[in-house]
């Protein structure tokens, strides 16, 4: 009864179904207490506090003054430090923390008619303990899985919670975050300095427990002045400036106050350590997915920007007018704009280092790799045009053949650049539904300009045989053979071949 009294959450019952209100932690105390047969909507209905002292993290506890009683809840080394004689209670917290309970102590103290206390600390004091309660909040299933995906992709994990020592190391034991090396901290010994603070938690499986909200800020603070890009998590109004510090503030959405979710950078929808493996996962692929696009754009615009001056600078007849560059951005946007987007994960992607803060999105060693791509598509595209001029082909036939390879070597710049690090052979057992319909859609569009005189009229083409589309078709091919040697080959680059 005096924890359900000192408590704001609770649960209640809409349509049969029980619904938690208020804190989890509370919301459990009123099921229990319902379970042992306390009413504790009538406790609620009765109760009119006198006097009412909220939780405050530093102190850790809160009370209430009813009837002329104090009731206090909160964490046990908190409360039982009021408690004149807590007889063995110090043995039991030990015991209910290394099974991993998040252990609640409450007491109480009658006034005796004395004055209503003005104060926190004039109400908790000379406090007789009322007993212990321990609970159990476990560990999702999947977080083990998450936290060995965070370590495989370069990301160190810290517990920094408000528990009992024992409590923090037991459940970061029991979900593989800690071994029996790993050291477990308590706020009140952490260093004053902030160099030696980062230097010591500068560890995945370090433990915090007994943190401040002051000391959360200042890990935050520690850990971003030694470099790393610091992503913390939290729910309360307490971790406001903690949210702000970190690189990425990360509230909790479905447990986490309205502050908390306004001072984050990310707002989980279900309060799961997976939620945020998944995000980096999701934003890895993302990051790649707009890299590779850009790659594409800059290899295909050099054929398009070169073959409006290679003829110029050779003699030949004009090769492309601007409806044959429509066409070309016809194939280059829906690629951009849908196939990159839709692309899947590339294979590997937690189990590499995260991104340097410095790296940019486009380096020179891309740049150089997507301008050869591209001109490796140009050098097909003018031998084919060339060699049609050189055979006696108009130059509408010439012109013909020599546009059916810019557009198979687009095609084929777009298989190229599904991925930085892997192979066509390999990117081409990922599915991408997306991609099949750009494909599909820019050969049927090419069949039609090549083969409907009406279009041919409007490109400007004479008729090709089979033996010009296959010649276009070989020397796109090529292009793109060693556009891939290119890009496997370069020194430095983390290859996954097939």
């Amino acid at each position: 009864e005096a924890a359900v009294r000192c408590s704001d959450g609770y649960v209640h019952e809409i349509d049969g179904a029980w619904v938690p209100h208020g804190d989890p932690m509370e919301a459990a105390l009123d099921v229990f207490a319902r379970r042992i047969g306390v009413d504790t909507d009538e406790l609620r209905r009765s109760d009119v506090d006198e006097a009412r002292f909220p939780f405050d993290p530093r102190r850790r506890r809160m009370s209430v003054v009813l009837d002329g009683r104090v009731l206090v809840k909160g964490a046990p080394d908190a409360v039982l430090a009021l408690c004149p004689d807590p007889v063995d209670a110090h043995v039991q917290v030990d015991a209910m923390a290394a099974l991993g309970l998040r252990v609640i102590a409450v007491a109480t103290r009658s006034l005796g008619g004395s004055a209503m206390p003005a104060s926190a600390d004039e109400a908790e004091s000379g406090l007789t303990l009322l007993g212990l309660l321990g609970l159990e909040d476990p560990p999702r299933p999947d977080v083990r899985a998450s936290l060995d995906a965070c370590r495989g992709a370069g990301i160190a994990v810290v517990m920094v919670t408000g528990d009992h020592p024992a409590t923090a190391a037991a459940i970061a034991t029991e979900v593989g975050l800690r071994t029996a090396d790993d050291p477990v901290l308590v706020g009140r010994d952490l260093p004053a300095d902030d160099a030696e603070l980062g230097a010591l938690i500068d560890h995945s499986g370090t433990v915090v427990a007994r943190v401040s909200p002051e000391d959360k800020l200042r890990i935050a603070r520690a850990l971003r002045n030694r470099g790393h890009v610091v992503a913390m998590t939290g729910d309360g109004v307490n971790d406001v400036p903690a949210l702000h510090e970190a690189n990425i503030g990360i509230a909790m959405g479905a447990s986490g106050t309205d502050v908390a979710r306004e001072a984050a950078d990310l707002v989980l929808l279900e309060d799961d350590f997976d939620s945020i493996v998944k995000t980096v996962r999701l934003g890895r692929r993302i990051y790649d997915n707009i890299e590779n696009a850009t790659g594409y754009l800059i290899a295909v615009h050099v054929p398009t920007a070169g073959m409006a001056v290679l003829p110029l600078l050779a003699g030949w007849p004009m090769m492309f007018f601007p409806v044959h560059i429509v066409f070309i951005e016809f194939v280059i946007d829906p690629a951009c704009s849908i196939a990159f987007e839709a692309e899947g994960e590339a294979g590997g992607v937690m189990k590499r280092p995260p991104r340097l803060p410095s790296r940019r999105l486009f380096d020179r060693q891309s740049l150089g790799i997507a301008i050869v791509q591209g001109l490796a598509v140009l050098a097909a595209t003018a031998g084919v045009y060339g060699a049609g001029l050189a055979l006696a082909y108009d130059a509408e036939a010439a012109r013909a053949a020599a546009f059916a390879c810019i557009v198979f070597g687009n095609l084929g710049l777009i298989l190229c650049n599904r991925s930085r690090t892997e192979s066509i052979l390999r990117t081409w057992r990922r599915p991408n539904r997306a991609m099949g319909w750009v494909f599909a859609g820019t050969l049927a569009g090419l069949a039609i300009v090549l083969t409907v005189p009406a279009m041919q009229r409007l490109f400007q083409f004479a008729p090709i045989g089979v033996v010009e589309v296959l010649a276009a078709f070989t020397a796109a091919t090529a292009a793109v053979v060693l556009s891939e040697v290119v890009k496997l080959g370069v020194p430095g680059r983390r290859v996954a071949r097939p």
